[in-house]
């Protein structure tokens, strides 16, 4: 997971407690979507470190 996204991910996980929901569901669901849109970025992201990890290494067994 990057700085970015796990920066966001608090950022939003943050506003959500302070906002009440029952007095602003707008703004409370936006800062909860976005929030479960970056924690989606970073598994995205881990996914992708994983197949760069998985492809260097069938790279090196290949040139063995």
């Amino acid at each position: 997971m990057t700085v970015f996204s796990n920066t966001a991910k608090d950022c939003f996980e943050e506003n959500c407690a302070l906002i009440d929901q029952t007095q602003d569901p707008v703004g409370w669901n936006l800062n909860n979507g976005l929030f479960n849109l970056a924690n989606a970025i970073a598994g995205l992201e881990n996914d992708l470190r994983s197949l760069s990890h998985e492809v260097g290494n069938l790279e090196q067994d290949l040139s063995s």
